[in-house]
C-alpha cells in the first residue's frame, strides 16, 4: 500500500486526515505523516474498557479476513456508534474482521471520503465488553 493510497483504494486527502476513536476525531496528519506508522498512533488512556495506544493501521495489518461495508454498521451486537457531525454527509466504509467467534474480537476501521474520493478521516472502534 502506497503512502497516498488506503487498502479501500481511496486516496489520502492532500489537506490531511483526521485520526480519531469512535465518534472523536483526535488529530490530524498528512499523507506523508501517515508513511510513518507511528503517527497513526492515538493515544489515549481508556477507550472502550481497552487500554494502550490505538492504531487503525494495526487492527488493518493483521492477518484477519475482513469484510467492506458501506454505510452505518453496528458494532458486533450492539446499535451503530455515533458518528461525529463533521464527518455524517461523507461516504462511509468500513473494514470489519468476519472471521471472529466473540464479539470482544469485533473492531473496525471507519474510512470518510468526500466527493471526490479522497479519504478525509479514517476512526477506528472496538466493542466494549
Amino acid at each position: 500500500m502506497g503512502v497516498q493510497q488506503t487498502r479501500a483504494g481511496g486516496r489520502l486527502s492532500d489537506r490531511g486526515v483526521r485520526l480519531g476513536l469512535a465518534g472523536d476525531l483526535l488529530v490530524t496528519r498528512t499523507p506523508a505523516e501517515l508513511a510513518d506508522p507511528a503517527e497513526w498512533s492515538l493515544n489515549r488512556e481508556e477507550f472502550r474498557a481497552h487500554l494502550g495506544t490505538f492504531s487503525a493501521l494495526d487492527l488493518l495489518d493483521n492477518e484477519r479476513e475482513a469484510k467492506l461495508l458501506v454505510g452505518s454498521h453496528s458494532q458486533c451486537a450492539a446499535q451503530p456508534a455515533p458518528i461525529h457531525p463533521d464527518l455524517r454527509e461523507l461516504r462511509h466504509l468500513s473494514i470489519t474482521p468476519i472471521d471472529i467467534t466473540s464479539c470482544l474480537q469485533w473492531s473496525t476501521v471507519d474510512l470518510y471520503l468526500n466527493d471526490q474520493g479522497d479519504v478525509v478521516a479514517i476512526t477506528l472502534d472496538v466493542y466494549e465488553p
